[in-house]
């Protein structure tokens, strides 16, 4: 059912990575003067996350593949957040100040935690259908 707790965190991975796209910390500093993919990169991989965030919204009829695919996410969040310590390591501090750099940290790590947690959720479902066969 698409009214199911995962549904809901989901949809918080999706606005949180969103939202990362109106902050201009990632692209603002010296791992993206350094290094010219690392812009590019940053915006593939919130894009990934949000895209794939809504085909696991849209795949609440087949927990299995459900499963499956919020795994895929949980694993791009991640690299995202792995992208924002490397900017952090090369960089140190942005231009644009400390408090858009602690925004930025807190919403990839937050789409992370979020993306678990919906995980997690499905986890618990699949095992409430395989129980409830067993009644039967």
């Amino acid at each position: 059912m698409i009214q199911r707790i995962q549904t809901a965190f989901l949809l918080l991975v999706v606005v949180c990575t969103a939202a990362l796209f109106s902050l201009q910390t990632p692209v603002s500093g010296l791992a993206a003067t350094m290094w010219p993919w690392f812009t590019n990169a940053f915006y593939l991989m919130a894009a990934v996350v949000v895209l794939a965030s809504g085909i696991g919204i849209a795949q609440f009829r087949d927990r299995p593949r459900q499963l499956r695919t919020v795994a895929f996410v949980s694993l791009a969040t991640l690299a995202l957040v792995v992208l924002f310590g490397v900017a952090f390591a090369v960089g140190g501090d942005f231009e644009s100040g400390q408090t858009e750099v602690f925004t930025t940290t807190a919403l990839a790590v937050a789409a992370f935690v979020f993306a678990m947690l919906a995980r997690r959720a499905i986890a618990r479902d699949i095992a409430l259908v395989k129980s409830m066969d067993r009644l039967r």
